[in-house]
């Protein structure tokens, strides 16, 4: 830590420990002040800490209370890090309301988490995609009641549009919200409106109300409708840099514009549609295919409870797929049935069956451990 950032800690200390606790009133802020340092997730790389501000914080937390129209009266189970910037957004979005969040770190065991949900009257539950794939394969979600609930948060990835359409049916009664985002966007930056659900099923939604996004060529282009490109956000809750970092920040942050490094398109009703990140491409035979396009695929063969795809050079393709899957129960001929349910043009290097894919703390694919074992 830099000695300047140090020293303001110390005189913050001191302070704290000069004055007894019912005499402390709120600090004065201002909203270019630093609110907290919050890592990204590290699924595709080495963590970053990005400096958030209060305005970043206020103005991202204002936005997602108005897109998931929360009250007063909420109360949401919260199973991930409140360190992981989707889980730090449930705490403030809900508490911000006056509502509350109750804390439970039992998801090795999800049927626990299931009657703690029913027992504290939640009313909105969050997760990534592996969360949701649990709940559908290996708990008892189907018959737990459950009333209480009335939305549904999943980020950190794409879910399976056959997997919410399960969840949809299996609860109907619960609003399923799919979003985007990133911690240099304080947290949330899309979120799909309920009412178009299974209309864009598969969309990350429109821009939250206060934010702009563009989706560009290499050139930084603005593209047409339709066409995919990187995709760009600004807005109040857009930060302005990593911690200690010059050299990143000037690459990721530029004239108030975050590079998402995320490639995407807008349809003509302006949602948004994700379709892989920078890293996330193999490029096989000249023509770039998606890893989630792929997962997607493997995920929906008979068998398959979930998979991973990277990339790994080849001779004769240039990049080839390596496939990482989890086994629904019997593995045997699993890897056989994946590859020949395969395109052709899908150069296949490997199809390893595993016991569970590698994960960071937030639940996220762990693609950096991935490509090492690959």
């Amino acid at each position: 830590m830099r000695a300047d950032w140090a020293q303001h800690l110390l005189q913050m200390e001191g302070t704290l420990q000069a004055r007894p606790a019912r005499s402390l009133a709120p600090a004065q802020v201002g909203d270019d002040d630093v609110a907290v340092l919050m890592p990204t997730s590290g699924s595709t790389g080495t963590p970053q800490l990005v400096v958030v501000s209060h305005g970043n914080l206020r103005a991202n937390t204002e936005a997602i209370v108005r897109s998931q129209r929360l009250g007063s009266d909420e109360r949401a189970m919260l199973i991930m890090p409140a360190s992981y910037c989707f889980g730090a957004s449930v705490v403030h979005s809900h508490l911000y309301q006056g509502g509350s969040v109750v804390f439970d770190s039992r998801f090795m065991f999800p049927d626990k988490v299931l009657r703690a949900i029913d027992a504290y009257r939640c009313t909105t539950f969050a997760g990534v995609p592996a969360v949701y794939n649990i709940l559908l394969r290996r708990s008892s979600l189907r018959t737990q009641p459950l009333g209480s609930l009335r939305r549904f948060l999943q980020a950190g990835g794409a879910l399976a549009t056959d997997s919410v359409r399960e969840l949809c049916d299996i609860l109907p009664e619960g609003e399923f919200f799919a979003m985007y985002g990133q911690t240099e966007a304080t947290a949330r930056i899309a979120s799909l409106p309920v009412v178009r659900a299974r209309e864009k099923l598969g969309s990350v939604g429109q821009p939250l109300d206060n934010l702009k996004v563009r989706v560009v060529d290499e050139n930084d282009k603005e593209l047409s409708t339709g066409e995919v490109g990187e995709i760009l956000v600004r807005g109040p809750s857009v930060c302005s840099q990593y911690f200690d970092d010059p050299e990143s920040s000037a690459r990721k942050f530029n004239d108030g514009w975050l590079k998402t490094g995320d490639f995407g398109r807008l349809d003509a009703d302006g949602y948004l549609w994700i379709t892989g990140r920078t890293d996330d491409f193999i490029k096989i035979r000249g023509f770039r295919v998606g890893s989630g396009e792929v997962e997607e695929r493997v995920a929906a063969i008979p068998g398959v409870y979930e998979c991973a795809a990277v990339g790994v050079k080849h001779a004769e393709a240039g990049e080839a797929l390596a496939l990482f899957v989890v086994a629904e129960n019997d593995a045997n001929g699993l890897a056989e049935k994946v590859r020949l349910s395969l395109p052709p043009l899908w150069t296949c290097a490997s199809v390893n069956v595993v016991a569970a894919l590698p994960r960071t703390s937030n639940g996220k694919v762990a693609r950096s451990q991935l490509r090492t074992l690959a």
